[in-house]
């Protein structure tokens, strides 16, 4: 009997062991590489997104990415591959139990979302990276005042974090443009930032792990050791882009007047109040000039006429 009972635990454990590889497999040749800046994200069925989302980062500075892949049936180990091999990515196929996250975003956030993002900062950033942030695939930082985000982190060495604002754009006018924008960051259409779910909300935050204590939920944000207040910075020093609607139909209701501006000379009172009056922001967006013909010849694209 008792022999039996040991065999029975043996099975247990080589069960929960089993259960636990394979919901997180890890696909990484060089484990012990220390970065400076690194981004965590999760993805499903995002393939065709990937590779300028991840060009565009390198480009401005990030060296590593941690990356979630949650059930995706396209093509993502064709794109990924190759930066897995340069070790720039760690992939890591993480079970997606919640299939549909739309039929219930609580139980999607406390059970895919939430635990992919502390066995990335338990796993992964506080062993590898000095800093760390948490994006979604169509959101860019963006940095007027320097090309290079890792200068700006130095600036901030004293501080646990640093808070980052957030800018939308709506991006489905780009494929019917002529001629169509080939980058997703030459969408210009500035639109008014969509209100969030709380359970789904990240705050944006740029964060060295090893001052991170724990997190809050929802939204989603760090809590810091000894109370350590991270420091929000101006848009014009650092900012995200979040581009909606990448693969939608434009929304045509009529001519609208069009307003071209500095976005980041602007309060979001006063974006929001040129909203409100149905009139049309479109950005001059300066940074991402330095930035497109950097990144469509990475990426082999023809930019035309009038970029």
């Amino acid at each position: 009997m008792r022999k039996l009972l040991r065999i029975s635990a043996i099975l247990i454990i080589l069960g929960c062991n089993l259960k636990l590889y394979s919901t997180a497999k890890l696909f990484s040749p060089h484990s012990e590489d220390q970065y400076t800046f690194s981004i965590c994200a999760i993805f499903k069925n995002e393939a065709k997104h990937l590779k300028e989302w991840i060009e565009y980062h390198l480009l401005i500075g990030v060296d590593h990415f941690f990356l979630y892949n949650v059930g995706s049936t396209d093509d993502y180990l064709k794109t990924l591959l190759p930066y897995i091999q340069k070790n720039i990515v760690t992939l890591i196929n993480w079970y997606d139990w919640k299939k549909i996250r739309e039929e219930n975003i609580y139980e999607w956030s406390l059970g895919v979302q939430i635990p992919a993002y502390e066995n990335a900062l338990k796993l992964f950033a506080c062993n590898k990276t000095k800093w760390i942030t948490f994006l979604d695939i169509h959101e860019f930082l963006v940095s007027p005042a320097d090309d290079n985000i890792c200068e700006i982190l130095k600036q901030h060495e004293a501080y646990s974090g640093i808070i980052l604002d957030c800018d939308c754009y709506d991006a489905s006018r780009n494929k019917y443009m002529l001629p169509p924008r080939q980058l997703l960051i030459q969408t210009v259409e500035l639109t008014k930032l969509l209100l969030q779910n709380p359970q789904k909300e990240v705050a944006k935050c740029i964060f060295k792990p090893d001052c991170c204590k724990g997190f809050t939920w929802p939204p989603y944000q760090c809590v810091f050791k000894n109370l350590q207040v991270p420091q929000r910075v101006k848009k014009s020093t650092l900012h995200i882009n979040h581009y909606i609607n990448r693969d939608g139909l434009p929304n045509f209701r009529g001519k609208r007047e069009r307003i071209f501006v500095d976005h980041l000379s602007m309060t979001d009172e006063e974006m929001n109040q040129i909203f409100s009056l149905d009139c049309e922001i479109e950005d001059l967006n300066p940074e991402m000039g330095r930035i497109i013909p950097k990144l469509a010849n990475k990426l082999g694209f023809e930019l035309g006429w009038g970029y």
